[in-house]
């Protein structure tokens, strides 16, 4: 059986409007947090995280590779 890896997401020029609580939600953080985290930017210690979520929630796959 055979299972498919995506390696790489194209982002949407535009986020949908709520998006912040749908990160919250799915994270299991406050919606502050997440607007801490968009404010300081790529220096707060949880921003690869939020920036993973967005990426499987809104991303569309571009490149994947199946092992």
């Amino acid at each position: 059986m055979a299972t498919t890896q995506i390696l790489e997401y194209e982002m949407p020029e535009f986020l949908p409007g709520g998006w912040q609580m749908r990160v919250a939600k799915q994270m299991g953080w406050h919606r502050n947090t997440v607007y801490n985290i968009k404010k300081k930017g790529k220096s707060h210690p949880l921003y690869g995280k939020m920036e993973k979520a967005l990426m499987e929630t809104y991303g569309k796959p571009v490149k994947t590779e199946t092992v």
